[in-house]
């Protein structure tokens, strides 16, 4: 599961900041909703789908307790943002790449896993 750094949190106050001067507060909110949220989220179940493979779904092996409650209650806050985001377009978009992104990274993995199994 995934750590934010101070780095991270500089970036989102900059981009706040800048896409808060250019255009108002809630368009500047709806962005760093949608950009870090989408980010974060991929980049979450994408660590949490590495660390279950990497010890054969075993999820008792992959996190600890305290991991796997932070990454459900992060996922948890993660979409109840998504849902308030005040744009539609946004909203679907915030959906719709994590269900897009995530499956079709599960089948590039299925298919290299097979690909490197026939030629070894």
């Amino acid at each position: 599961m995934m750590k934010i750094s101070k780095k991270i949190w500089i970036s989102i106050a900059l981009v706040f900041g800048m896409v808060w001067h250019m255009g108002n507060f809630y368009a500047a909110l709806d962005y760093v909703i949608l950009i870090y949220g989408d980010l974060y989220f991929i980049t979450d179940v994408s660590l949490v789908y590495m660390r279950l493979k990497d010890v054969h779904f075993n999820f008792r092996k992959a996190a600890t307790t305290r991991e796997w409650t932070r990454f459900l209650i992060s996922s948890v806050v993660i979409w109840l943002l998504f849902f308030s985001l005040r744009s539609e377009f946004a909203f679907l978009l915030a959906i719709l790449f994590p269900l897009i992104l995530l499956p079709g990274l599960l089948i590039y993995d299925i298919c290299a896993t097979y690909i490197r199994k026939l030629f070894n």
